[in-house]
C-alpha cells in the first residue's frame, strides 16, 4: 500500500510540476516566484502581458480623466499589480492618474495645486515599445523589471528602467530609437 501511495504522490507532483512549468513558461505572462515557501509574489519578466496597455493608450486614458500636458509617465508594480502613473499639468493644477496597466481601469485620480511646471512629454513620433525596452534592459544588465519611467534627459526622451536582482541596475534607453544610452549597476 505504501508503494502505491508513494507512486501516486510522485505522479501528482510530476503532473503539478508540468502544469506549473506550462503555465509559467509563457513568456508573455507575469511570472510568479515563491519567496518564502508561503508568500507568492508576482514579478514582471522580460515581456509585459499581451493585455498590457501601451504608454500611448495609458496617456490617452489619463487625458480623458484630467486636463493638461503630460509631464510624467511611470510603469511599476504596486500592490501586486502592474500600474501606470500618468502626471498631467495645466491651468495651475497637477493631476495624477493611476491606471491598471492590464485592464486600463482608472484606479485613482488626484488633483492638487501645481508646485512647479515640469517639461512636457509630447508624442510627436512613435515610441520604441516599453515591453521591448524592458526586455533590452534585462538582457543588458540582468535582473527583473521593477519600474519604468518615460522622461526627458538632456533634451532626449528616454525610458529610465530600474531592475532588481543580485544587484540593482538603472538603464537609460532612448525612447524613440531603443538605443541603450547608459547602464548603472549598484552593488
Amino acid at each position: 500500500m505504501k508503494k502505491v501511495g508513494v507512486g501516486l504522490l510522485a505522479g501528482t507532483i510530476t503532473l503539478g510540476g508540468v502544469f506549473a512549468a506550462t503555465t509559467f513558461a509563457n513568456d508573455d505572462a507575469p511570472k510568479a516566484t515563491v519567496t518564502n515557501g508561503e508568500e507568492v509574489k508576482q514579478k514582471q519578466t522580460s515581456n509585459t502581458n499581451e493585455g498590457t496597455l501601451s504608454i500611448e493608450e495609458a496617456i490617452k486614458t489619463a487625458q480623458e480623466e484630467g486636463k493638461g500636458k503630460v509631464t510624467d509617465v511611470e510603469l511599476e508594480w504596486e500592490r501586486g499589480n502592474l500600474v501606470y502613473n500618468v502626471e498631467l499639468q495645466g491651468n495651475g493644477t497637477e493631476t495624477d492618474v493611476e491606471l491598471n496597466a492590464n485592464t486600463g481601469e482608472v484606479l485613482k485620480v488626484k488633483s492638487e495645486k501645481e508646485d512647479e511646471q515640469d517639461e512636457e512629454i509630447t508624442l510627436d513620433q512613435k515610441l520604441f515599445s516599453a515591453s521591448e525596452a524592458i526586455q533590452l534592459a534585462e538582457k543588458e544588465a540582468g535582473g527583473e523589471f521593477s519600474e519604468l519611467q518615460l522622461d526627458h534627459d538632456n533634451g532626449t526622451l528616454i525610458y529610465d528602467i530600474e531592475l532588481e536582482g543580485k544587484q540593482e541596475a538603472e538603464i537609460k534607453i532612448d525612447a524613440l530609437t531603443g538605443k541603450v544610452l547608459k547602464v548603472e549597476l549598484d552593488d
